[in-house]
């Protein structure tokens, strides 16, 4: 009987060590263990909102979407879930249902600086520039040194091609975020299109070996981006179907991709991929512009 009971104690005791490297292996996976996890919360509002900012952050729109859209349900309706609904409205191209979320955080905040920036950059996406160049400039009297917002100032400039005004927002880019990847992307765009082939390389190379060793979505995304601004679009092409078969519909990828193979010369290919993109999204302005580049 003693020996019966040590086994049991023993058993038992394994059990629970199992399950508690079974939960750590959840641990690593964050989506396993938020939706495992809401099955036994009381407070299941707060993990969907942990959750949809796991997707939010991963470039998984729809599903941020939809579990942001149940926080909400639940009753989780704050500043950062009405943030990550907003953004990926915007992201899956619902430019109406975006626009009023940011208005509605505004309205319970009128100083949320991102809840502005996000706003100019959806009327940038909408072609409305100086919707947009109002709402950032209010954005910067809040928080003058919140990056996104010149990142699409900086975008706004170059489609009015005021080449000023594009590049001291890199300038002002460059001394608040050093370290980034993304200024040194944007001055080597600024000395290409001056026709200064060394300096932009120069500066693409720097944003590469940022970027280079990094695994996550937008890295790679990014990588391709320099890839193709490097002419080396073969490189850039791979790297974007990479991110496709992981994301069959993101128009953002299909539009980079359309890009390359225009480059490539193969006009016909990148008319279909944009035409696709318009019969997913039919308000997704960057296809509508480079079709109207691309001509008969």
């Amino acid at each position: 009987k003693e020996k019966f009971k040590l086994f049991l104690i023993i058993f038992i005791f394994s059990l629970y060590g199992i399950r508690t490297i079974l939960r750590n292996y959840d641990w690593k996976d964050p989506e396993k263990f938020y939706l495992k996890s809401i099955n036994y919360s009381f407070y299941p509002s707060l993990l969907y909102g942990n959750l949809c900012y796991h997707y939010l952050r991963n470039g998984e729109y729809e599903k941020s979407y939809s579990i942001s859209k149940k926080a909400i349900l639940y009753g989780l309706k704050n500043e950062p879930i009405l943030y990550i609904y907003g953004v990926s409205s915007m992201n899956i191209g619902k430019y109406d249902e975006a626009e009023v979320i940011f208005k509605e955080i505004l309205k319970l905040n009128p100083k949320n600086y991102e809840a502005l920036t996000e706003l100019g950059y959806l009327y940038f996406i909408k072609g409305e520039y100086e919707k947009g160049i109002k709402l950032l400039n209010e954005s910067l009297k809040i928080n003058e040194n919140y990056p996104k917002t010149y990142y699409i100032f900086v975008e706004i400039y170059r489609v009015k091609k005021e080449r000023e005004n594009y590049l001291n927002k890199i300038e002002e880019l460059i001394k608040i975020t050093p370290y980034d990847f993304y200024p040194y992307y944007l001055k080597g765009l600024a000395f290409k299109e001056k026709g200064d082939y060394l300096k932009a390389n120069e500066n693409f190379n720097k944003a590469y070996n940022i970027l280079k060793n990094k695994n996550d979505f937008y890295s790679i995304f990014n990588c391709g981006i320099l890839m193709k601004e490097m002419g080396r679009v073969n490189e850039a092409l791979e790297l974007f179907y990479k991110l496709l078969k992981l994301k069959p519909e993101n128009i953002e990828i299909l539009n980079e991709i359309g890009i390359c193979y225009a480059m490539k010369g193969d006009k016909e290919k990148a008319r279909k991929i944009w035409e696709n993109i318009l019969f997913i999204n039919p308000k997704y302005y960057p296809a509508k512009e480079n079709l109207r580049r691309l001509g008969n």
